[in-house]
């Protein structure tokens, strides 16, 4: 993505322990390097913003859809680190973190939260609880968002018929992860996959 700026005012020098008020300046920094968490989020997100530039849409589409993608960018590399951070690192954290993890490493499994509480042997209702509490959505909304954002991954970036990409996620057939895909987004994933199909960031 490309920004014109006044080069009057840069280059901008920032002392390291600066830290924008969001609230007060609406601004924020985005470090020069970092590794996302999930970067399939921000790759659909840069394919819709090529799909509005191929079809010409006006400025004010371009600009608001850069702004999410680098909204995106910055929950991905500020906010959800400090969620980690050490010095208020709490028990529960490990557990929220091993959940992510069992959540990722099983997303072609048809989870349910009574199951992941009895993997790692706690009371469902206390975990769902506990996850509540430090991600700030139930956990069931969590797992199905993950499956939706890998389920645009998937829809975008291969050829895989829709029925092999329901079950690679996990759901019992075509129609259940229709059904759920469209409550949670809207749109079918055909209608998706043909809205942004062939819209590959890296090509030859």
């Amino acid at each position: 993505m490309h920004f014109a700026v006044d080069l009057g005012t840069m280059p901008s020098t920032l002392k390291p322990s600066y830290m924008p008020n969001t609230d007060i300046t609406d601004c924020f920094l985005i470090p020069q390097t970092g590794a996302l968490p999930r970067p399939e989020k921000v790759i659909v997100q840069m394919k819709q913003l090529q799909d509005i530039v191929k079809n010409s849409y006006p400025q004010i589409s371009l600009d608001t859809m850069t702004t999410s993608i680098l909204a995106e960018l910055y929950g991905q590399l500020k906010v959800i680190p400090q969620r980690s951070d050490s010095s208020k690192f709490r028990p529960e954290q490990q557990v929220y973190n091993d959940i992510l993890d069992f959540i990722e490493t099983n997303m072609d499994k048809n989870l349910k939260f009574q199951d992941i509480a009895s993997s790692f042997g706690y009371n469902p209702k206390y975990l769902s609880h506990l996850f509540f509490e430090l991600y700030g959505v139930p956990l069931k909304q969590f797992i199905l968002d993950r499956k939706i954002e890998t389920a645009n991954f998937m829809l975008t970036d291969d050829d895989k018929p829709i029925k092999e990409i329901a079950s690679d996620l996990g759901f019992s057939d075509v129609h259940n992860f229709t059904r759920a895909y469209k409550r949670r987004t809207g749109i079918t994933p055909t209608e998706y996959r043909n809205a942004f199909s062939k819209r590959l960031l890296f090509h030859k």
